[in-house]
């Protein structure tokens, strides 16, 4: 499956472990008053900055989970997931999975580890951040992968299928396959500046159309 990862300037939200499992329960921003977040000390902390307002389902994103004991930092995790939820309505609640971790850093040792998901433990309030990656390697986190820029400064990872193109689609820059090539070619639409040799299908007229340079012509076939 397709995954889009996205670095945005600023986005954060509080959060707890899950009993046996490496996934963390969204707690919202409300929980970070009092903390050391940036915004532990705000007199009102804005929805619309929590994590759960700028992911949808199945986007991967890079994150930092830390933990702090007093004034330090205890442990702090860098890594890459993605959202989930359960329930519905007042019941719903969200979650998020950590994929993989880039490193870890603890009061114990400024070494970083690589490639292990930490194990926090449960009641302890998490802060989760958003991260843009400031080493180039890490922009390659997840195989067959390509980092590019569609807003500037920040990178987006575009993960790619077997036997697909790379290509902008709907201000996107992402993997195409066959089967959305193929409706990109025979979409009927006029380009707004052809090349040419194009070729196009024309839905009305019911066949392919070639550009000569001027303008679209059916094709005509040998066997016609």
């Amino acid at each position: 499956m397709r995954k889009r990862m996205t670095a945005t300037t600023f986005a954060t939200t509080a959060a707890i472990a899950v009993k046996n499992s490496e996934d963390l329960e969204i707690l919202g921003v409300e929980y970070l008053k009092g903390t050391k977040s940036v915004l532990g000390k705000a007199q009102v902390i804005p929805e619309d900055v929590c994590i759960t307002k700028r992911f949808k389902k199945e986007e991967n994103f890079f994150y930092t989970a830390t933990l702090y004991s007093g004034n330090q930092i205890d442990t702090q995790e860098v890594g890459v997931g993605e959202l989930y939820s359960k329930g519905r309505g007042k019941n719903r609640k969200f979650y998020l999975r950590r994929e993989k971790s880039l490193y870890i850093i603890t009061s114990k040792s400024q070494n970083k580890t690589r490639g292990e998901i930490h194990e926090f433990k449960g009641g302890q309030t998490i802060i989760i951040e958003t991260y843009i990656p400031q080493l180039f390697n890490d922009l390659f986190v997840k195989p067959f992968s390509i980092p590019c820029s569609i807003d500037a400064h920040l990178p987006t990872i575009v993960e790619l299928q077997e036997n697909c193109l790379v290509g902008r689609l709907d201000d996107i820059i992402q993997s195409i396959d066959k089967y959305e090539l193929w409706s990109i070619l025979t979409s009927g639409k006029c380009p707004s500046k052809p090349v040419k040799g194009s070729i196009r299908y024309n839905d009305e007229a019911t066949c392919f159309e070639g550009y000569d340079g001027d303008r679209w012509r059916s094709l005509l076939w040998g066997d016609e």
